[in-house]
């Protein structure tokens, strides 16, 4: 198994042009319906070459290529027992970018980082259609009037107690461009989306998905807006969600941004004296009490391993009109492939957070601190890792330090501080995977494992903290990482990502089935960690 080399060789980018692959993940390239209405329409080609640099693509479907890809380009569908020891070994993508002129998705200690301008990298159709019709950083979506039902004529029959995959028949102000290390969070029901990446650059958009009607829609946010934004955390916290780190092109943050989800208004804290954590993105983020904790990462030089914790309780005791909302779970991740870290909110008044202006949220002041981890073994440095919140209990799975991928698995009790490393019953390479939880479990998808992408599912229990193979029938979504995956209405939810070629703006959803009630299991202990 071919190892990563160096921190700046962890996969994220590879050059490839996408022009004629667009239609593969369900974004109609806006140059091939120009050039479709110019061949039917000759009278109008110069219009139609004009419009097509300005305006979206039309939502009746008229000039739009069907969404479905070809046989050739999305595997044939079967179910399958997922994973086994062995399948957790074998290589599900032909796509390797380890040893070859990939760009970096870990900040490393040499060679160029993740956007860098050292290769001629050829952005695919859309991300060159997107970027014309920016008006600097925001972008404008693509308009789809009604639901588009994904037809998988090859499908076959699953049991109906069997959790199933398909691609979700989304509509509305659709992203019209591709995403990777993105964040999403879920508020009532509406994933809110932010940031990511395309072969191109980095965004600062704002979109929501409504899981219930699948419709998009691109809100007008207000305030001091963030730049635009790859690899950050997102933790909600009372209906805002806090932004933390992330970066753009070989440019690092340190900033913390608060969204509003109810004003939709940004905010941009007051950090006070003391030691702050340097600039990073690639880390993870849980709320447990009324702070968040953030873990590792990286910052242009090397991985980190140090833990932080911002002091939120500003938000969590003053809600817009002057008093709190009382306790909320945390959802938290790095750039959302995270996904799904829930934990205990505080009670008001914990912490030492201070807000002014009556609870207006006009000035909220916040302050870090430098924690000092116990424990016999620590975790090295490592980026591009997912981190759950259970209990008190933030459980840390895979990432890299740039020269490999890791299989492991790490507790930290948020109460005593300690480290404890955990030994499974199979080895488990990731970076760059969701890890989402869904009652007593872990649903970890994706990822890279030093070698290819895969496309795999495994469950980890969080009882045991073994893993454990399940049987998943439908459309699997094609082998990535940098995606993020969220639950929401008990239904696990998988939005873009990248395979080492291309990156992808599709949707896609597992449906639970049977295990629709795991959602609703929130008393459990982790046994293994009990004396």
């Amino acid at each position: 198994m071919a190892s990563v080399r160096s921190l700046s060789d962890v996969p994220e980018e590879y050059d490839a042009d996408t022009d004629n692959t667009t239609i593969a993940f369900g974004m109609p390239s806006a140059r091939s319906s120009a050039t479709h209405i110019a061949r039917r329409t000759s009278s109008l080609r110069s219009l139609a070459a004009s419009a097509s640099d300005v305006y979206p693509p039309s939502a009746s479907g008229s000039t739009t290529p069907s969404s479905l890809a070809p046989p050739d380009v999305i595997p044939q569908p079967q179910p399958s027992a997922q994973p086994s020891r062995s399948s957790l070994r074998r290589a599900t993508s032909t796509t390797s970018t380890i040893n070859g002129s990939a760009s970096p998705g870990l900040p490393g200690s040499s060679g160029p980082t993740l956007g860098s301008s050292s290769s001629n990298r050829q952005p695919s159709s859309s991300s060159r259609h997107a970027h014309v019709r920016d008006r600097g950083d925001v972008h404008i979506p693509r308009m789809r009037s009604t639901p588009r039902l994904v037809y998988e004529k090859d499908a076959e029959t699953a049991p109906s107690t069997g959790m199933y995959w398909s691609r979700a028949p989304v509509y509305g102000a659709i992203p019209n461009r591709t995403m990777r290390a993105h964040s999403v969070t879920v508020v009532d029901n509406v994933v809110w989306l932010f940031g990511g990446c395309d072969e191109r650059e980095s965004w600062k958009d704002v979109y929501c998905l409504d899981v219930e009607t699948m419709q998009w829609t691109h809100p007008e946010c207000l305030g001091d807006h963030p730049p635009p934004s790859r690899a950050h955390s997102a933790t909600l916290v009372d209906r805002k969600i806090v932004f933390i780190g992330g970066g753009h092109g070989s440019t690092y943050y340190d900033s913390v941004y608060i969204l509003d989800t109810l004003s939709r208004k940004w905010t941009k804290p007051t950090i006070a004296p003391g030691q702050t954590p340097p600039q990073r993105r690639a880390h993870t983020a849980v709320l447990y009490g009324s702070k968040i904790w953030v873990f590792g990462g990286g910052n242009g030089m090397m991985a980190l391993a140090d833990v932080w914790t911002l002091d939120v309780s500003a938000l969590v005791q003053y809600g817009p009109y002057g008093y709190g909302y009382g306790s909320h779970a945390g959802q938290s991740s790095y750039s959302g492939t995270g996904g799904g870290a829930y934990g205990g909110g505080a009670g008001a008044g914990a912490g030492s957070g201070a807000v002014s202006g009556s609870g207006s949220g006009k000035s909220i002041t916040m302050k870090w601190e430098l924690i000092e981890t116990k424990g016999v073994k620590k975790p090295g440095p490592r980026g591009y890792h997912t981190a759950n919140l259970i209990g008190n209990i933030m459980v840390v799975i895979g990432g890299s330090d740039g020269k490999d991928s890791f299989d492991e698995l790490w507790t930290l009790d948020l109460d005593t501080l300690i480290w404890i490393q955990i030994k499974t019953n199979m080895p488990y390479k990731r970076l760059a995977h969701s890890s989402t939880q869904v009652g007593s479990y872990l649903f970890i998808f994706g990822g890279h494992d030093s070698t290819e992408y895969t496309s795999e599912l495994v469950l980890l229990n969080l009882v045991s903290l073994q893993y454990e193979a399940r049987t998943v029938y439908g459309k699997v979504p094609t082998p990535r990482g940098y995606h993020a995956a969220v639950v929401a209405d008990s239904r696990l939810f998988l939005i873009g990502g990248f395979n080492g070629l291309q990156s992808f703006d599709d949707v896609h959803v597992l449906d639970l089935a049977a295990s629709a009630y795991l959602p609703q299991v929130t008393s459990f202990a982790i046994e293994a960690l009990v004396p």
